[in-house]
């Protein structure tokens, strides 16, 4: 059993090694005589099995109808084989761009699958290989969106791997299947985690009750600009002239919060991260102008959703390599 082991890892890399070479990964992969793989169910190879059988009985007993019944069903295998590979031929699926996430959520990957060709599709199976996750659909007309899920274990930029689509249409007798890998990934923050923060002798607890350090008080509107934080809009003001306008501040100079990484008192650097990336979330919610220092770098100040999300993904990736990457 010891050497059946490492022969079987040996011969499972040759093998996706060489599905690798015939199905690269691209950003759009169309499925074609050189990537889909046809091959008999167990239903299939008992039909086989079952001709088989008839034939030797026609044949030995010399019975015509039997023949032509054998060689009838015999015909419909092979349709069957070209109907299953017919199912896929043609289809071209790539990755949309999917949300990011937090550690420890359920990322969602939406995968676009076009048929030139619009005809219906029927009985597709996609799934996750590593998660498992599968969606049976049907494709009708130019595309079909379907969404998977992967579990998300590490903070990092995260792939969906090996996709496989397959199909058993329409008699269950054969099954077409094709490996398939997509370029895309999605960035997978620090969990948000609530930890001490120490800033020269005044710890985050000293901060004052009606918010984080920092916030102005409201003086007026200004108009909504793009990247600007839903939570500054005056609902109000949108109400009575349907425009939309942000909740100005009086004194910017209060209202910008440095965010060190360095300042938080965990050993650890994912703890750290992760009371970093909460601090972040609730700056963003009170609408402060906040930057992050990570390490010696430092971020440009600023708010709303674009910029939020630029210095989430800093933290998603801080010294990680791309061998730390999460495929």
């Amino acid at each position: 059993m010891e050497l059946v082991k490492p022969l079987r890892n040996l011969l499972e890399q040759k093998f996706w090694q060489w599905i690798g070479r015939r199905s690269p990964s691209k950003a759009r992969v169309e499925l074609t005589l050189r990537n889909i793989y046809v091959l008999p169910t167990s239903k299939g190879l008992l039909f086989g099995l079952m001709l088989l059988v008839m034939f030797i009985t026609g044949v030995n007993y010399q019975n015509s109808l039997v023949l032509l019944t054998t060689f009838f069903l015999a015909t419909l295998f092979v349709v069957s084989i070209l109907a299953a590979f017919s199912n896929l031929s043609g289809l071209i699926l790539s990755l949309r761009d999917s949300d990011d996430c937090f550690n420890g959520e359920m990322a969602s990957f939406n995968f676009v699958i076009i048929d030139p060709k619009e005809k219906r599709r029927q009985r597709l199976m996609l799934t996750l290989e590593t998660s498992g996750d599968r969606e049976i659909f049907d494709c009708v007309g130019h595309s079909t969106s379907v969404s998977l899920g992967l579990k998300c274990r590490a903070r990092g930029q995260l792939s969906p791997g090996r996709l496989l689509i397959e199909t058993a249409f329409p008699m269950g007798l054969v099954r077409a299947w094709s490996w398939v890998r997509l370029d895309g990934n999605i960035f997978v923050y620090p969990a948000p985690v609530k930890g001490s923060r120490c800033v020269g002798d005044t710890t985050d607890e000293e901060w004052p009750s009606g918010g984080l350090r920092g916030t102005g008080d409201i003086s007026g509107v200004r108009e909504y600009l793009a990247g600007d934080s839903l939570s500054r809009v005056s609902w109000k003001h949108f109400a009575s002239k349907g425009a939309l306008y942000v909740k100005d501040r009086e004194d910017a100079g209060r209202s910008e919060v440095w965010l060190s990484l360095d300042e938080y008192a965990s050993n650890s650097l994912e703890i750290r991260l992760q009371n970093l990336c909460f601090d972040l979330l609730e700056l963003d919610v009170k609408g402060a102008s906040y930057g992050v220092i990570l390490g010696d770098k430092k971020s440009a100040r600023g708010m709303g959703d674009i910029h939020r999300r630029e210095l989430l993904r800093s933290l998603a990736t801080y010294r990680l390599s791309l061998s730390g990457t999460n495929k």
